[in-house]
């Protein structure tokens, strides 16, 4: 077998591991989107009925909300099957977070395949079938990854209104509970008004980071593309003499400039702390 053809059989391996990988990921987004989009609505009202039974409802049932095609974060057919009907706001979010870390492992390994995949298609070309079909596992990892976030955000939102209104619960039902003058009143819907303030300037923060976050994968996309642009352009000159000859012409300018560079600097601070 020649080195070509080996380079195929183990890009093609590589491929079908990376096939296997991608659908153990979609699997998981679903299962994460019906966990992330869950029904706080039903939660809060399920909330407030408990406090007003109880006295604080802090800790209330949810149920998770299975999205539509229309309205779903993800494209994909079929959906994964819903956890229980009803569930502590505790154990989906322990399993949002099971879910996240296994989903975080299958996109690390899909990453390392596509880079392997990427290194056999050095050796092919990159003008190649294999190059151009690496090329779409790429994108496709890069939509995973911004499914994921794009959830993240989901939940994470979900989840402060939640919390909000949990505690906007307890302090209606510890006001209900027994007198309470006009100034601790007063004082509490400071309190209110602040954390309201504060979850607001956090959910903020959060799209800001959100957004520095896409900002760093576009730029690393592009340091990739550079890569490949510059491989190309290397792969090119290989094959053309008067393109190698121009550039190792300027590969020893640069180095000779380098060198006077170098010494004159050299120079100017041996005189520097020879006069000092």
């Amino acid at each position: 077998m020649n080195p070509e053809a080996r380079q195929v059989a183990v890009w093609e391996r590589l491929r079908n591991e990376a096939r296997q990988t991608d659908q153990l990921i979609d699997q998981q987004l679903r299962r994460l989107e019906v966990l992330a989009l869950f029904d706080e609505e039903r939660m809060i009202a399920s909330a407030a009925a408990s406090s007003s039974m109880k006295g604080v409802g802090t800790s209330s049932s949810v149920t998770p909300a299975v999205p539509d095609s229309s309205s779903s974060l993800l494209h994909g057919s079929g959906a994964y099957p819903p956890p229980a009907s009803t569930m502590s706001f505790e154990d989906v979010e322990s399993q949002y977070r099971g879910a996240d870390r296994d989903i975080d492992e299958f996109l690390r390994r899909l990453e390392q395949t596509v880079l392997s995949m990427e290194d056999a298609c050095r050796e092919l070309g990159p003008t190649s079938a294999a190059a151009r079909h690496t090329e779409r596992f790429r994108g496709m990892l890069t939509e995973k990854q911004q499914a994921r976030r794009r959830l993240a955000t989901e939940f994470r939102q979900r989840k402060d209104r939640y919390e909000l209104a949990a505690s906007r619960l307890a302090g209606d039902a510890r006001r209900r509970g027994g007198p309470v003058d006009d100034d601790a009143r007063g004082g509490v819907r400071i309190l209110m008004d602040e954390q309201v303030a504060i979850q607001h300037t956090l959910n903020r923060v959060n799209g800001l980071l959100e957004q520095a976050e896409g900002t760093r994968d576009r730029l690393r996309m592009q340091r990739e593309r550079f890569s490949q642009i510059g491989d190309k352009v290397l792969h090119i000159a290989e094959h053309i003499p008067f393109v190698q000859n121009l550039v190792r012409r300027i590969d020893v300018r640069r180095r000779r400039e380098v060198v006077v560079l170098g010494t004159v600097i050299s120079s100017l601070m041996f005189m520097f702390f020879f006069f000092l």
